[in-house]
């Protein structure tokens, strides 16, 4: 007996009738309508803060913080307004701010001071940044950081300064440091890391008494930004993409598979996923511990982007003349 195609059997048309009734209906011979594929998130521009350099960006217990060459600004507002703050009663806009940070319900802010680099130090606040007393002065503060027991002041051409966790009193803490112009400092655990101006970096196990050289692995290159994620550290490197340490900064190895810049501006992350600003390249994420990257720059303005935050479950980007823009995080 000879076996006839379905085609042959049912006909070419009935077949194409049958498919659209596959795609078009449902149980019951309802109409149903496919679902629309789900829109890739993308940027969204907040209303500033646009006040041209930003230095950095801070997302606080208290709200949004944008530190720039032209003063202190807040948002409480995820970004819909912004307020000029007067850090140390100076006046709005007048000090260089470099660092804030949020420890307890009171916040600090880190100054190289005005344009002629007077008021320089460090600054509190204990009700959101509305006002400001001095607790460390006439210092150029590049970096704050903090440990369960005291705050660090990172400065150029001194080192690192300490205070008890009530700023009892600031003691320069540079055993071993043989580089005191300090760029960037973070802590893990009992671990303090501090990077210097020019490249090198440097760790402390008993918060800043002794500090010793580390690093095997890094390039000759200033270090932008450091990141404690979990167990690991990253940080970013200005020309020479992003770096990943396993022993709390001893050595490191570069992660920029996928990473079309590796000028880094700064790096963050949230959860297990790490972003990377970088300047030219844009925004980019890792979900794998920076083994790859992929870019996210959907709605970015531009490429050049000079700090990141993270708040809830948004994403925050500071940049130069355009003020912050957000992401959503899925």
């Amino acid at each position: 007996m000879r076996i006839h195609s379905i085609a042959q059997v049912f006909g070419a048309h009935v077949l194409a009738a049958l498919a659209a009734c596959v795609v078009t209906t449902g149980c019951g011979g309802k109409n149903v309508t496919a679902p629309e594929p789900a829109a890739a998130p993308q940027w969204s521009q907040s209303s500033g803060p646009r006040v041209g350099d930003i230095y950095c960006l801070e997302a606080c217990p208290q709200g949004i913080y944008v530190g720039t060459h032209n003063g202190l600004y807040r948002s409480t507002d995820n970004g819909t307004s912004w307020t000029s703050l007067s850090v140390g009663g100076i006046g709005s806009g007048a000090l260089s701010i470099g660092s804030v940070l949020s420890v307890g319900g009171d916040l600090f802010a880190g100054s190289s001071g005005d344009f002629r680099h007077n008021f320089s130090g460090v600054y509190t606040s204990s009700n959101a940044g509305d006002s400001w007393h001095v607790i460390l002065a006439d210092q150029p503060v590049s970096t704050l950081a903090s440990s369960d027991t005291a705050l660090f002041a990172g400065c150029v051409g001194v080192g690192v300064f300490r205070a008890s966790a009530n700023v009892g009193g600031w003691t320069l803490v540079n055993d071993g440091l043989s580089h005191l112009d300090i760029k960037e400092m973070a802590r893990r655990q009992s671990v303090l890391l501090a990077s210097v101006y020019g490249g090198g970096l440097f760790r402390s196990d008993d918060a800043g008494s002794h500090w010793r050289e580390v690093g095997a692995g890094l390039p000759d290159s200033s270090i932008s930004s450091l990141c404690p994620a979990g167990s690991l550290w990253f940080l970013g490197t200005y020309g020479n993409g992003v770096f990943r340490s396993d022993d709390d900064g001893n050595t490191w190895t570069a992660v920029n598979q996928g990473l079309t810049s590796t000028d880094i501006r700064d790096v963050v992350h949230a959860g297990t996923a790490i972003f990377a600003a970088t300047a030219g390249g844009g925004v980019f994420r890792s979900s794998d511990g920076g083994a790859t990257w992929s870019e996210i720059n959907k709605g970015l303005p531009i490429l050049e982007v000079e700090a990141l935050a993270v708040r809830g479950n948004t994403l925050l980007a500071a940049i130069n003349d355009l003020g912050v823009v957000s992401y959503p995080l899925q």
